[in-house]
Parts: C-alpha cells; structure tokens; sequence
C-alpha cells in the first residue's frame, strides 16, 4: 500500500469511526433504541451506572429505548487510535435526560471497535460519568 493509500485509508477509517459514534447518540435520542444493538459485535459490552451489558441483555436495555427526546447524548471530542482492524476511542459526553425533569449529565466513553466484514462495529462502550445528580446517568 502506498503512503497516499495509507493515509487515505486512515482518514477513512476516521470518519467511519465518528459515523458510528455519531450514530449510536442520534439513534438514543430519536427513540431508536431497537437499532442500537447492530452497531455492536454478536459479543459486544456496554458497561457503566455499576452495570454491565451484553448479549440479549444490552438487546432488551435497547429495545426499551424507543422514546423520541428521552435521552439526549451530545457526544463531541472524538479521538481514535486504529491499529489495522482494531481500534480504540475517547469521545466526551454532554447528554440530558428527562421528561417529567429535566437534568444534565457529563461524562465520558471509552470505545473499542473492530473491523468486521469492511464494517466497524463497536466492540466495546464504557460510560464513566463525571457531574450531574446520579439519577440523572445513564444507565450504561
């Protein structure tokens, strides 16, 4: 592969990586919580709020968010590190919460992805949360 190649695939990889953030809070906050779970590998975790998830676990979690407007995640500050096939993230989070009440949480994820079939699928999401009152976190 050439220089130009490899930078090319790079940048590439870069942004389907931001895609697939982007992606997975868009889906949250337009209720499409039943979508979520095809971002991930077949054994893929989501951990965070003292819970982790997988499986059919983090399929059910998902398919219970399917309320436009619930939760709002504005994920921002994304950085990747890529490694062929594999990848890791950092993305910061400003996410609000509610109705009947609305509150504000911050925090952060720590992603890692992998390239499966020309797709990245996130293999791995860990949610550490930094301010905002504790009910106000999500769950993972």
């Amino acid at each position: 592969m050439s220089d130009a190649d490899a930078r090319l695939r790079a940048l590439k990889d870069r942004a389907a990586l931001q895609d697939l953030v982007a992606l997975y809070a868009s889906l949250i906050g337009r209720g499409r919580g039943p979508e979520l779970a095809a971002l991930f590998t077949d054994e893929g975790v989501v951990a965070g709020g003292g819970r982790e998830l997988s499986g059919a676990a983090l399929s059910d979690f998902y398919n219970r968010m399917d309320q436009p407007g619930v939760t709002i995640p504005m994920v921002t500050n994304c950085v990747f590190e890529i490694t062929g096939d594999t990848a890791t993230g950092y993305a910061s989070l400003l996410g609000y919460d509610g109705p009947p009440e609305p509150r504000i949480f911050c925090g952060y994820y720590a992603d890692r992805f992998v390239r499966r079939d020309g797709r990245w699928l996130s293999a791995r999401r860990d949610f550490t949360h930094f301010f905002g009152p504790p009910q106000a976190q999500p769950a993972v």
